[in-house]
């Protein structure tokens, strides 16, 4: 019988001598499962051999293509691929790529961390901080045990003053949370801080006694005296400050908040001892010693801030970020002398040229010598024609402050304009620039440069209660009724600001203005609530 026949008589079967033949089903039925099999491994290994080696998915298994259980991993493959991918092109700075395979990556993919951060980074950059925040929340659902995400999420939340919604989530996630982890520590203690800043100190003090040992930590302490004193237990919080900077004493930090409560309560003589304790303790910092500096220069000690200026310059000669901070503080004092020593000793090279210049402007501007500051930027415009945008902003607003100091305000108001007109400005430093303006008279222009800053950080606490002094001050009722309403929602607003703002917006000035009662009413019971958590904290 030939082999052809065999296969046929194995497929088929015959009932009797001259019977039809009828097909083996099962017979049928154990090849055909065979040939799928054999397909569904080769189109299995086909694909895994095309996503690992031809697209570079490296997280892909061969065990995910065989077994039908394992194919949510497979998109979940692709999406950190596409992550991957992300990080190349924000690497190479080229942000709408690497935006759309964040976006498209995390989808896929919503536990990769990095790829979670990422995101986050790229919708900071694209000024969406709703979406950089919903980001982080969306991740809590895998990483909430994480401290290290939970630190990230927190520090945002904090930026954004998202109060409320940090002591959400601490009440959401602690009791999760195991005992005195990382975890729980971070929660709690942003829950008490959040508290503390919103004034709210029973509800701080409940935080740090939910952890373990939160309490007793440095951490916990340090609130804790922060706590005291806000509530006007002053002696107290002194106390325990002096305590815990017996206990760590090489910690900036807590030294820092010390010498400051120290002089609030007008302790100025133990406030210096304990700054030039942590100078001799820690003589390589010199942090502490240009911040005692500023002390003496405050205590109007002329001849010491001679002399530690001196011995500054001998021991940190080479040290170039403590050189430009000495000399960020003779250009506040005015000092044209030390900014230029300074200069000398560094050798004035890039990119420390630029810097220096800009102080040396400023010390001249500060000691009102504005005809000097004005020929200073002339050379050094003619030096570097080509300068890079926010070097030339600075420029401008110095300029613009030497034009308004010599009483020339129309030519100020053209660098003015093109000052505010720069794209790279930041928020801290039109604060800076808007003080400048409003210490040389040109009050509106301060006003105007805060009014910027407060676009681009609407939750710069500082730039706002600034600009609602100068609309006191200036009798700008319709925008202080405006700024003050918005103060008065941040945490703790200053409650003399909050008083005058009341007596000014209540006054015959503003008498037909509609929006003033509306500010008026939010003011005064922003005050009382004010005074009866003070009440109560007591």
């Amino acid at each position: 019988m030939t082999r052809g026949r065999r296969i046929g008589r194995w497929f088929f079967r015959r009932k009797g001598a001259h019977g039809r033949w009828r097909p083996r089903w099962s017979r049928w039925l154990v090849v055909v499962g065979a040939l799928l099999g054999v397909g569904y491994v080769a189109g299995a290994v086909g694909l895994f051999g095309f996503l690992r080696y031809t697209r570079g998915v490296e997280a892909v298994r061969l065990t995910d293509m065989l077994w039908p259980a394992r194919w949510k991993n497979i998109p979940v493959a692709l999406g950190e691929r596409q992550l991957v991918e992300a990080r190349h092109y924000a690497d190479r700075q080229m942000f709408r790529e690497a935006f759309t395979f964040a976006r498209a990556g995390l989808a896929r993919a919503p536990g990769n961390r990095a790829g979670r951060l990422l995101l986050f980074e790229l919708f900071l950059a694209s000024k969406q901080p709703e979406s950089a925040r919903q980001t982080l929340l969306d991740g809590l659902r895998d990483h909430a045990a994480d401290p290290g995400f939970l630190k990230t999420v927190l520090a945002f939340l904090h930026q954004q003053q998202d109060d409320a919604r940090i002591i959400a989530l601490a009440r959401r996630y602690l009791p999760e949370a195991a005992p005195s982890s990382d975890a729980a520590w971070g929660l709690a203690l942003g829950a008490a801080t959040a508290g503390f800043l919103r004034g709210n100190y029973d509800q701080a003090e409940d935080f740090l006694r939910a952890v373990p040992r939160l309490a007793d930590s440095r951490e916990g302490r340090l609130l804790a005296a922060r706590t005291e004193w806000e509530r006007g237990y002053r002696e107290l919080a002194l106390v325990q400050l002096r305590r815990l900077a017996a206990e760590w004493p090489q910690d900036g930090e807590v030294h820092r908040e010390l010498v400051r409560h120290l002089r609030q309560h007008a302790l100025v003589d133990e406030a210096r001892r304990a700054s030039l304790g942590f100078q001799i303790a820690f003589p390589s910092l010199a942090g502490p010693r240009i911040e005692l500096l500023y002390a003496y220069r405050l205590d109007g000690e002329a001849v010491r801030v001679a002399r530690e200026a001196e011995a500054l310059l001998r021991d940190f000669a080479t040290d170039q970020r403590a050189l430009l901070a000495l000399a960020d503080f003779a250009a506040s004092g005015g000092e044209v002398a030390l900014v230029r020593r300074i200069a000398d000793q560094t050798g004035v090279r890039e990119p420390t040229r630029s810097a220096f210049a800009m102080l040396s402007v400023e010390a001249m501007v500060v000691a009102r010598d504005y005809s000097g500051a004005r020929e200073e930027i002339r050379r050094y415009r003619a030096e570097f024609p080509a300068l890079p945008p926010d070097q030339a902003g600075v420029f401008d607003s110095l300029q613009a402050a030497a034009l308004f100091g010599a009483g020339e305000g129309g030519a100020a108001a053209l660098y003015f304009k093109s000052f505010l007109g720069q794209s790279n400005l930041r928020a801290a430093n039109l604060l800076a620039v808007a003080n400048r303006f409003a210490e040389l008279g040109a009050g509106e222009h301060a006003r105007q440069t805060l009014t910027r800053a407060i676009e681009l950080d609407p939750l710069n606490q500082a730039a706002l209660t600034r600009l609602v002094e100068l609309d006191i001050i200036h009798h700008a009722g319709e925008d202080l009724a405006a700024h003050v309403q918005r103060l008065v929602h941040m945490r703790q607003p200053s409650q003399d600001v909050l008083r005058v703002a009341q007596l000014k917006l209540g006054s015959d000035l503003f008498l037909f203005s509609p929006e003033c009662p509306v500010a008026l009413e939010t003011v005064r019971v922003a005050l009382e609530r004010m005074r009866a958590n003070q009440r109560a904290a007591r």
